[in-house]
């Protein structure tokens, strides 16, 4: 029994990948494992969740025998859109675990603007941190103003200037929340095009683990950045 972290940050039918197990990263993994490894078949009801953006909640019957609970909570991007899902599959028995934070965004080409949904806002600011006149859409500076180290930052910042519909991107992100601690964060992305705008669309798993930083110098292109961490496991 464990929650699981599907994207589905291609148009369908492209296929939807897990991206996290229990908290570990896991690389653009098929959700046919799901078949193979927990026994159960929930292809239409990942769609249904991908399609609608709701939450779904039902008992199925497992291979070769007994009964599962499958919660499935959709993260939903800036335009509605299911950007990814948590999913929980265990004991019809038991009831979930909480499951980390997690939220969407969207950086669009056009007018060089992220799009962030209320969620992301609140994690990076609290749970009173949206203010009535809190915008949703921010320039790339306002985007990376807390942010004290981003792995591969070099190569989000290229695929966001021309996302191409197969271009994906998974990093590591610490941000300084405004109450003064540091956050860890798991990013996914990947470019797509259509015939509303040119973006990234993505969303974060948000780990509230106290961080250790160690920085250095750092030359080059992208200027000077926190370059070591290492994480206290909470």
């Amino acid at each position: 029994m464990t929650w699981f972290v599907v994207e589905c940050l291609a148009p369908p039918p492209e296929p939807m990948t897990i991206v996290c197990k229990a908290g570990s990263a896991r690389a653009w993994t098929s959700v046919r494992m799901l078949h193979r490894h927990e026994l159960v078949d929930i292809d239409n009801l990942l769609e249904s969740a991908r399609r609608t953006g709701n939450p779904i909640r039902r008992v199925i019957r497992a291979r070769p025998r007994g009964m599962r609970l499958i919660d499935i909570v959709p993260v939903l991007g800036p335009e509605g859109d299911t950007h990814g899902m948590h999913l929980w599959i265990g004991p019809d028995t038991e009831e979930p675990t909480p499951h980390r934070p997690a939220s969407a965004m969207s950086w669009h080409l056009d007018d060089l603007q992220v799009r962030v949904t209320e969620e992301w806002w609140r994690n990076w600011r609290g749970p009173d941190g949206v203010a009535p006149n809190s915008s949703l859409t921010l320039s790339p500076g306002e985007f990376f103003r807390n942010v004290v180290r981003f792995d591969h930052i070099d190569e989000l910042v290229v695929q966001a200037a021309d996302p191409d519909s197969s271009s994906t991107h998974l990093s590591y992100t610490v941000v300084l929340h405004d109450l003064g601690y540091l956050m860890n964060w798991y990013n996914v992305a990947r470019g797509r095009k259509d015939d509303r705008h040119a973006r990234l669309r993505a969303f974060t798993d948000s780990g509230w683990q106290l961080a250790t930083v160690v920085s250095r110098r750092y030359p080059g292109e992208i200027g000077n950045r926190l370059h070591i961490i290492r994480i206290a496991k909470a």
